[in-house]
């Protein structure tokens, strides 16, 4: 019987010991006696076996070549078929079978079988007839219908999996952190050279201040220009600086460092060379931003998919919540996770101590040897105490088919009656974020890819920073009663020629003075170290008091013209100052 049903025996054909296994189509007809034959009909797909099939015996033993009736009890009643006493070629053969006759109950009275012509009559009288192929389209349909739904609800279940949309929120905070860092980097890495770096540059101030006896506007008149010039290979830089007014030299400083030494000349002020330890200075500084910026860079990328993997660990609760997001009050699913904060960093040490870029980005920011730093984090591993650490709570508010939410809360201390919560809300163009303190907001803001900005609630102080490729730019404001400053900076490259200007109002009262600080720094290709005379140059130690005597007179008659020039007047006249 098992044989049989591995054969195709459909659940509403039973065979009986005269009959060879195959599939018997059925056609629902009323439950009477069938007077006459009914016409062969080739079945469509008939499973003939490729040897002698001999009939198992059953429990009532019939005889193996004369038909029997049907029982009354069989629901489909089949019509006897004498057993193929010949061997039967595996190609299918077309076989009478006559249609069965459908019992509506099972009190029915048993159906006369209709009498059957003998098979050898059947395949000589009947042409041979081959069955129809399925299409294979037809076949391919329902398995790309059932990929489909799989794909389909795998799918549901990940966009619309709250965890997922958790880990994808911590994901896009430090995405505008890399875009930042991005840039800095590129800026940085224009004057990434092993080979000697040089910069020229000049710097003004303007201000419209008048007032006290002093007009700050003759600062137009003034003009610094200096020179850098570095030389990693030969452990030396020049740098050297002189202020003029109107082209008249005011101060002249020159500085020379020289592997571990470095030498200082102020001019007329002294006529010695100042020397002094410059072992622990290093004179790379271009490489030094380089290096600083793509550690950052590296400990953000290392730190963001650790907690991530970190969430993910996590039991997370859901909800549904009415809530105003944005000026707009709706009913939102809600995701919730706690933890320690405590677990989280022995989760992030443990990770970082089997990083070894991580422990090189840390050593580079730190400038602490690897080894020092691989054991700091052990031990540090080893200390964390998980039984007395910060609860933090996460919070995410998401629409039901969104894949991303529209709100994301961050409360630290969430067990206590004063909990510090940060929000952060998913608008189309940019992201807000509100940082509390219980229910009171203390400060909020903005960020893009590009740009953030950020003020106290009290708009005391706001302050926009925005970093691209070739610009550096922002502003900072600060506001008190009776007293006010504004200030705004932009700084732009182009052709290693960067310029940047900043200006600042200062207001008291009524009254209010400007400021503009401009300064424009070169990239010079054929700089080279400044050389400097240090065969006078004495250490600090060394110089004797009629030394710092002369210095201190000849500062003090430096600052006195300064301060006379800026005088007006009217004020040298009201005070008998004389030049």
């Amino acid at each position: 019987m098992n044989n049989e049903m591995n054969n195709g025996l459909g659940p509403n054909t039973m065979p009986t010991p005269e009959q060879p296994v195959q599939s018997v189509p059925t056609a629902p007809v009323e439950a009477t006696p069938v007077a006459a034959p009914v016409a062969p009909q080739p079945v469509a797909q008939p499973v003939q076996p490729a040897a002698p099939v001999q009939p198992e015996p059953m429990p009532a033993p019939a005889a193996p070549v004369e038909p029997a009736p049907m029982p009354a009890p069989t629901p489909v009643p089949a019509a006897p078929v004498e057993p193929v006493q010949q061997p039967v070629t595996p190609q299918p053969v077309p076989t009478p079978v006559p249609t069965p006759v459908a019992v509506d109950t099972p009190t029915a009275p048993p159906v006369e079988p209709p009498t059957t012509p003998p098979q050898n009559d059947v395949v000589e009288n009947t042409p041979e007839e081959k069955p129809k192929k399925k299409s294979k389209i037809l076949l391919i349909i329902p398995i790309i219908i059932a990929v489909l739904g799989i794909l389909g609800f795998v799918g549901f279940k990940v966009l619309l999996n709250d965890k997922a949309v958790m880990k994808l929120e911590v994901k896009l905070l430090s995405k505008g952190a890399n875009t930042a860092l991005d840039a800095l980097i590129k800026k940085a890495e224009a004057g990434d050279e092993k080979s000697v770096t040089g910069y020229k540059g000049t710097l003004t101030l303007e201000s419209d201040y008048q007032e006290d006896g002093i007009d700050l506007s003759k600062l137009k008149n003034y003009q610094l220009n200096y020179t850098y010039v570095s030389d990693p290979v030969k452990n030396q830089m020049s740098a050297h600086a002189t202020l003029t007014n109107q082209t008249i030299p005011v101060a002249d400083v020159q500085a020379l460092v020289d592997k571990d030494t470095a030498y200082v000349s102020l001019g007329d002020l002294l006529n010695k060379v100042i020397k002094m330890d410059a072992s622990e200075l290093h004179l790379d500084q271009t490489q030094d931003s380089v290096e600083s910026l793509k550690a950052t860079q590296t400990l953000i990328n290392k730190t963001e998919p650790i907690i991530v993997n970190f969430i993910d660990k996590q039991e997370f609760t859901k909800s549904k919540e009415e809530k105003e997001i944005n000026g707009n009050s709706k009913k939102y699913s809600k995701a919730s996770v706690e933890f320690n904060m405590a677990e989280l960093e022995k989760f992030i040490y443990s990770a970082y101590v089997e990083d070894e870029e991580v422990i090189k980005a840390l050593s580079t920011l730190s400038g602490e040897e690897e080894k020092a730093i691989k054991e700091s984090l052990t031990t540090s591993l080893n200390n964390v105490d998980t039984e007395n650490g910060t609860k933090v709570t996460l919070n995410t508010y998401k629409t039901t088919f969104a894949t991303t939410a529209e709100e994301m809360e961050v409360i630290i201390n969430s067990d206590s009656e004063n909990p510090t919560k940060i929000v952060i809300d998913t608008l189309k163009d940019e992201s807000q974020y509100h940082i509390y303190a219980g229910d009171t907001e203390l400060y909020s803001g903005t960020f893009t890819d590009e740009t953030i900005t950020f003020k106290d609630a009290a708009e005391t102080m706001t302050a926009t920073l925005t970093i691209k490729e070739d610009e550096f730019s922002g502003n900072f404001n600060y506001n008190t009663e009776g007293m006010g400053i504004q200030t705004t900076f932009e700084s732009t490259t182009k052709d290693d020629v960067t310029n940047t200007t900043v200006n600042a109002t200062i207001k008291y009262g009524e009254t209010a003075y400007n400021f503009t600080l401009k300064n424009k720094l070169e990239k010079v290709s054929d700089a080279k170290i400044e050389e400097l005379d240090t065969s006078t140059a004495v250490g600090m130690e060394e110089l004797t008091e009629m030394d710092m005597y002369m210095l201190q007179q000849a500062y003090q008659q430096k600052l006195s013209l300064l301060l006379y020039d800026f005088m007006t007047v009217q004020y040298r006249i009201d005070n008998n100052i004389l030049q």
